[in-house]
């Protein structure tokens, strides 16, 4: 539910006090007042957006229980919708691993819409190079435990993706792991009718786990979808048996957007 609080607010006052004042200065001291209602409620908006708690889905009861090997990640939060949190480990001694949906915690490494939670200071982690140095590696095991452990963070305006995996056997069987490096952000922009974002959706249990991927930017003008349900969104490909759905997504007019937006409750 989106709100646009000056169309709903700011005309109508405006209209209703202007008629009964009669002088220059009740007309600006009005004024100062609608702003500072504005405000107070567009703060009050964003802070309690920020202290939203995050839904709790179901983790591997294993993993749940066992103590985070150093720099692993211990907490994962999506915020692409509604926040959802998993857990990984438990941090040692009396630490306690934080569930807040803000990325300024301190112990939180941001890559698009996820959150990844960290017993260490966020801080102490140094600053990846751009294809060589590994940003993270998850490894998921033969009895579908994951263990992700952080190596450094991605430099601002900079994507992390797949630079290699391979083979880990452990004593229930064979799993993969996976190493993550850092690349600069894209800067081609889109051609006409070329996609400019592609989602992959996983239904899971509790919730959808939604990645996206920009592939260009949009002209001046113009703005990509930033969400699957988003309109310019297309359905692509399906596949039932891994529950994975793909979306691809096409430049829109800015008007178009603010049109939606204004219209929206």
């Amino acid at each position: 539910m989106k709100l646009n609080f000056l169309t709903l607010f700011m005309p109508t006052w405006n209209h209703d006090c202007v008629q009964c004042t009669s002088s220059y200065e009740e007309r600006v001291n009005f004024t100062k007042m609608s702003s500072s209602i504005f405000i107070f409620i567009l703060l009050t908006t964003i802070c309690h957006s920020q202290d939203l708690s995050p839904q709790w889905i179901q983790s591997n009861q294993d993993q749940v229980h066992r103590k985070c090997k150093n720099w692993e990640v211990c907490n994962k939060i999506d915020t692409y919708s509604t926040p959802w949190v998993e857990r990984y480990c438990l941090c040692k001694g009396n630490k306690v691993c934080s569930t807040s949906v803000s990325p300024n915690d301190g112990h939180s490494i941001s890559d698009k819409t996820r959150q990844f939670k960290i017993c260490e200071s966020a801080s102490k982690l140094p600053v990846c190079r751009y294809f060589r140095d590994v940003t993270w590696t998850l490894t998921v095991y033969s009895d579908n435990r994951t263990e992700q452990r952080m190596g450094c963070v991605c430099p601002k305006n900079s994507v992390a993706y797949i630079s290699r995996h391979q083979p880990v056997q452990d004593e229930q069987g064979l799993g993969h792991r996976y190493f993550f490096a850092c690349s600069p952000e894209s800067h081609l922009r889109c051609a006409h009718n070329e996609p400019c974002r592609l989602f992959t959706v996983i239904k899971r249990q509790e919730v959808e786990e939604v990645n996206m991927s920009t592939l260009c930017h949009c002209p001046k003008g113009s703005t990509c979808p930033s969400n699957h349900n988003d309109p310019g969104v297309k359905e692509g490909g399906k596949y039932p048996l891994d529950r994975i759905k793909t979306y691809t997504a096409f430049c829109n007019p800015v008007k178009f957007f603010h049109l939606k937006n204004n219209l929206e409750w």
